[in-house]
């Protein structure tokens, strides 16, 4: 058992827990990500499913041949619901990856502390940095429903104009709403990430004034 009569002692034993707690959260953190990435593409499975049934069962010898209208006059609604409920989930993705970095960092912290610098720097190699912008084509969560919502995105412009405006105009306007929803997300992803180096620098400037204020002590 731990001897927790000094300061110091208490103070490590401490920090160890906290080290602890956030390995738990950051591993919690992570499964979450999945877990969101999962109900997202079985109710897009759903929906596609749902609509693609009913459309067949009105084609079919003895169905009701309202049913297709139905499902055609349906799917734009659907693509809606489909496209906020994905950029929800893209907006919940990016925060759990400054989540994730945050976790990082505040484990990193405590390592260094109680390794000091140099073993930190030794043993594994990293040193203090402000969180950097993910790329795009990483192939990380976030990155993929990125892509997923500006695919909807597309097939919603093409879907509302094929009907007025024919398969071409279809085809454009769809590439068109495409390239505009990653645009969006894009900016979206940008601005947190300005917040979230924000955010580091201000714990950073803490962090230093905490340990000047301790070394003029």
């Amino acid at each position: 058992m731990t001897d927790l009569t000094s300061p110091e002692s208490f103070r490590r034993e401490l920090l160890l827990q906290d080290l602890k707690t956030w390995n738990d959260s950051f591993w919690k953190n992570e499964g979450a990500g999945e877990s969101r990435i999962k109900f997202y593409i079985t109710l897009v499975t759903a929906v596609g499913g749902g609509l693609g049934a009913l459309s067949q069962y009105g084609m079919k010898e003895g169905g009701n041949p309202a049913l297709v209208e139905v499902s055609r006059e349906l799917v734009p609604v659907a693509l809606v619901g489909l496209l906020l409920f994905g950029f929800v989930t893209f907006t919940r993705m990016v925060r759990r990856n400054q989540v994730t970095d945050e976790y990082k960092e505040w484990g990193d912290q405590i390592r260094r502390h109680v390794l000091g610098d140099a073993l930190f720097e030794r043993i594994y190699a990293l040193k203090p940095k402000e969180p950097k912008l993910r790329d795009l084509w990483n192939g990380g969560l976030a990155s993929m429903m990125l892509f997923m919502n500006a695919l909807v995105a597309g097939i919603l412009v093409g879907c509302l104009l094929d009907p007025d405006y024919g398969i071409e105009t279809a085809w454009v306007g769809g590439l068109f709403g495409f390239a505009a929803m990653v645009w969006a997300q894009r900016w979206f992803l940008r601005r947190r990430h300005e917040k979230a180096r924000k955010d580091y620098k201000d714990r950073d400037g803490l962090r230093k004034a905490a340990g000047l204020a301790k070394a003029d002590g």
